[in-house]
């Protein structure tokens, strides 16, 4: 008796750790499914697992011809609707209509290289929670839903460059999104910015708006962004930039990019606040007429480098009286090295002393605590 009882006892033991629920191959009897659908069931597109997450698939459809392709991909029984990622690119997609994607969730969708023409309202709403990055660039879109953004709460990137885009105004009036840091909408059609338009996505640390038409900014536009890194507005045609247009919150602005803004951008007084010492400002390729303290001297004098300022000063300004704050301060001068005036006198060969006693009785006085001298 007491044989069968430890007999029994070990094979109790013995069936908690050999593994009969697989083969003697060492291969499951009872495979796990694949998170894809059959490959010929979803041609032209392909489907794989991720490495990273067991069951978790992403999708990619390339040379796609029409919208009803991927209607009929998505129409295929997927044993886990939530993808990792979905991918199409140089593809005549069109309008995207709402019901598409029928019931699947990406964490992150890109649909570039020209084929997308417009979406539907929702056609992204069972991604609601579970979207984080979302690219529609390259496109011919005229408007997107920007409105709906805060329905999406986890969306940190939005790339909607290269499209015909007019407006992102949109955004005004949002509830606030916190999470967006990346919103890149550059190559568009926008002319104007309305004045709140960044106040409902406070958390954006990269922003590009070049080469649009913008004409002008508002003040205090970018204030809002207290997490604002890089800001890219070179390639429109800004006319004027008045005060307050670059006043910035956030203590780590890396890269603000002016180039290339017309023939005849105007600057005023106090244009720039919270640019700082590590601040990499470019300013090539822009026109102007006086070099004044009130508009250059607080920049020059909190930043390292001013990026192009020989090209953006070259040739194109007077050197008389106005130019004398610059003359009197040679920490500044370094940043107009071998700047050219318009008669083609070099700035660093201005004679500090000669224009100092020009200008004593001249248009211009240098004001007590403006001369940047000791």
């Amino acid at each position: 008796m007491q044989l069968e009882v430890i007999t029994l006892a070990l094979s109790f033991a013995l069936c908690g750790t050999f593994p009969w629920h697989q083969t003697y191959l060492g291969q499951e009897a009872n495979p796990r499914a694949e998170p894809c659908p059959s490959a010929d069931l979803i041609v032209p597109c392909e489907c794989w697992e991720e490495e990273e997450i067991a069951g978790v698939a992403s999708m990619r459809c390339d040379s796609v011809d029409a919208a009803h392709v991927l209607d009929t991909v998505f129409l295929q029984d997927f044993p886990n609707p939530n993808l990792m990622s979905f991918t199409v690119s140089h593809s005549s997609l069109g309008h995207l209509h709402q019901d598409i994607f029928h019931g699947k969730t990406f964490q992150s969708i890109r649909l570039t290289g020209g084929g997308v023409s417009s979406l539907a309202p929702g056609v992204l709403d069972n991604s609601r929670e579970t979207l984080t990055r979302c690219f529609v660039n390259d496109n011919q879109l005229k408007n997107f839903s920007l409105q709906d953004l805060h329905l999406f709460p986890h969306v940190d990137a939005l790339y909607l460059s290269n499209n015909q885009l007019l407006s992102i105004d949109a955004l005004v009036g949002m509830p606030e999104q916190s999470t967006l840091s990346a919103f890149y909408v550059s190559s568009n059609y926008l002319t104007s910015l309305h004045p709140d338009v960044f106040k409902s996505v406070p958390g954006i640390s990269s922003l590009r708006l070049d080469n649009n038409r913008l004409t002008h900014l508002s003040p205090r536009i970018f204030y809002p962004l207290y997490k604002l890194e890089v800001l890219a507005i070179y390639g429109n045609t800004i006319l004027q930039l008045g005060t307050g247009d670059l006043w910035f919150s956030t203590p780590i602005l890396r890269s603000l990019d002016l180039r290339n803004n017309g023939p005849g951008l105007l600057w005023e007084a106090d244009v720039f606040r919270g640019v700082g010492y590590d601040t990499k400002v470019y300013v090539s390729n822009n026109r102007f007429h006086k070099l004044e303290y009130d508009v250059f001297g607080p920049v020059l004098k909190n930043v390292s480098t001013l990026y192009g300022f020989v090209d953006f000063v070259g040739k194109h300004f007077y050197c008389d009286c106005s130019v004398l704050w610059l003359v009197m301060d040679e920490t500044l001068q370094r940043h107009a090295y071998s700047a050219i005036c318009k008669n083609f006198t070099y700035v660093d060969d201005l004679d500090r002393d000669v224009m100092m006693a020009e200008c004593a009785t001249g248009p211009m006085v240098i004001r007590d605590g403006e001369d940047g001298g000791s």
